[in-house]
C-alpha cells in the first residue's frame, strides 16, 4: 500500500514488490526495478517504514547514493535525515 501511495509522488513505478528476509538491509531495488523489503521493518514506527519505501522508490530514479539521489529523498521526504538516523540508532531493537 505504501509503494502505491508514494510511487506517483516519487515518479517511479516498480516492476514488482516483494517482502523477504535480509540480514543487513531494510530494502533493495534490483537492476530490473523490483523492490524488495525486509519484513522486519514493519516493527519500526510508521514514519520509518515510509522512509524505507521512499528510499527504495528513489532508487528507481537514481540507482546510487549520489547527491542527486539524496536530493530526490529531500524533495519527497524533507525529514528523511531524522528517519535515517533513527534507523541507525535503533536497528538492533527491530531485528530478531
Amino acid at each position: 500500500a505504501k509503494v502505491k501511495r508514494f510511487a506517483p509522488i516519487v515518479g517511479g513505478q516498480p516492476s514488482k514488490v516483494s517482502v523477504k528476509t535480509f540480514k543487513s538491509r531494510w530494502g533493495s531495488c534490483t537492476a530490473k526495478g523490483d523492490l524488495e523489503f525486509n519484513w522486519q521493518i514493519m516493527m519500526a514506527p510508521n514514519r520509518m517504514v515510509d522512509y524505507v519505501v521512499i528510499h527504495e522508490l528513489c532508487h528507481l530514479l537514481r540507482h546510487d547514493h549520489s547527491p542527486e539521489f539524496w536530493q530526490e529523498m529531500l524533495r519527497v521526504m524533507p525529514d528523511y535525515q531524522k528517519c535515517r538516523e533513527w534507523l541507525k540508532l535503533n536497528a538492533q531493537q527491530l531485528v530478531f
